[in-house]
């Protein structure tokens, strides 16, 4: 009995909200990036490219980190301009895309190959849409957006797990709005899971 309530404590102290440094609230962070958050989301569900592309940052482009540690460094993963987006479901180069979680082997696919990991048809349905709130989640690989990315919206899709894997395999979409002229501007997409 004593190891249950032991594991349910430590699994909640886990789960629980990280103090994040963002510039906007959580509250002011969903009502400007509901819509635009919305826009993408469904863009990668329907792998509308054109509409993504409408989005990006022009200067910065569109990064795919392999992950975000507590201090902000960026893992590695490929860097797009705002020209080469709109062909990316089209490209055959295969690119760096870090490493993998379990095996530290190097991932070089294209971005076609990488897609169906990128997205997961949870996304579509998610089960909580958090805005500039980072939350640990066990064996988790995102959380320092706020110091990698100062000053931007990031917005998390999240799909917890099934009874199934006792909550083990749930999976995060997070989308970084940068800045840009007088509104917000895509410029990093990552994803966050656990797989069983």
């Amino acid at each position: 009995m004593k190891v249950s309530v032991i594991c349910l404590l430590t699994l909640s102290a886990l789960t629980a909200s990280v103090r994040a440094e963002f510039t906007l609230s959580p509250a002011e962070a969903k009502k400007q990036m509901t819509t635009r958050a919305s826009i993408v989301r469904g863009a990668l569900a329907r792998r509308d490219m054109k509409t993504l592309t409408r989005l990006v940052h022009p200067i910065k482009g569109l990064r795919f980190p392999s992950g975000c540690g507590r201090g902000g460094t960026l893992g590695l993963g490929p860097k797009f301009t705002l020209s080469q987006v709109p062909d990316l479901l089209k490209n055959a180069k295969k690119y760096d895309w870090g490493t993998d979680g379990e095996s530290d082997e190097p991932v070089k696919l294209t971005f076609t190959e990488r897609y169906d990991h990128l997205w997961n048809k949870r996304f579509k349905t998610p089960t909580e849409t958090n805005f500039n709130v980072l939350k640990s989640r066990p064996l988790n690989y995102v959380n320092g957006l706020d110091k990698a990315f100062p000053g931007a919206v990031c917005v998390e899709f999240y799909s917890k797990g099934t009874e199934k894997f006792s909550g083990m395999n749930w999976a995060s979409l997070w989308l970084v709005f940068e800045p840009y002229n007088d509104g917000w501007r895509l410029t990093a997409i990552l994803n966050d899971y656990q797989g069983v």
